[in-house]
């Protein structure tokens, strides 16, 4: 009992400073996942799908503003600027904006799932690097480099080209518009022939 060398000492110290490093583990890690939970809330990510929106709307506006002018000016170098196919292009347009924005929300969510995913694999290196050291001030150090670095703005890429050319195919709708017009009128335009019943036309018995 008494020749162990001190060996049972040794043991009961080596099992003390095990349950403090588990101790100083246990709260670094706590603390640790509190700042990454404070910082990256629910209302963080919804600024930042706000921010990454807004962040498009003069560029989609500006793009919208001029596809809409073109296709107006086609419009009136058509003369179909107060026909039916002015009402279908402006539908289209407006459609187009629309898609454009919704597009603009998926590429935000898209990288808002990818900052989550981000996030996680930082608070969670910073965790592994306080299990292997057990270091509660560089735990705390190294999750305010992360948390730093994580909270960069969103980037935002380049739309491109998000419109269409709402002019395609305007002058063929012109040609279309004119020959129908003429396939109407046409008969009346003959000696002895005139219009009756709408589009049905008739000859005039004796007529000249």
């Amino acid at each position: 009992m008494f020749g162990d060398g001190g060996a049972g000492r040794e043991a009961k110290r080596a099992r003390m400073e095990e349950l403090a490093r588990q101790g100083r583990i246990a709260q670094a890690s706590s603390e640790t996942r509190t700042k990454f939970r404070d910082v990256f809330s629910d209302d963080y990510y919804a600024r930042e799908l706000k921010n990454f929106q807004d962040a498009y709307k003069p560029d989609i506006k500006l793009k919208y503003d001029r596809a809409v002018q073109n296709m107006q000016a086609a419009l009136m170098q058509a003369g179909l600027f107060d026909s039916s196919v002015r009402a279908q292009k402006e539908g289209m347009a407006e459609e187009a904006r629309g898609d454009a924005e919704k597009n603009v929300t998926a590429s935000g969510l898209k990288a808002q799932a990818d900052r989550k995913q981000e996030v996680a694999g930082a608070e969670n290196t910073v965790i592994n690097q306080l299990i292997n050291t057990a270091d509660m001030g560089a735990a705390a150090e190294n999750a305010a480099n992360a948390i730093r670095t994580q909270s960069s703005p969103t980037p935002t890429p380049m739309l491109g080209q998000i419109f269409t050319d709402f002019s395609a195919g305007l002058a063929t709708q012109a040609d279309l518009e004119r020959n129908r017009q003429n396939r109407y009128s046409l008969f009346g335009r003959i000696p002895g022939w005139s219009a009756g019943g709408g589009s049905r036309y008739t000859r005039t018995v004796g007529g000249r």
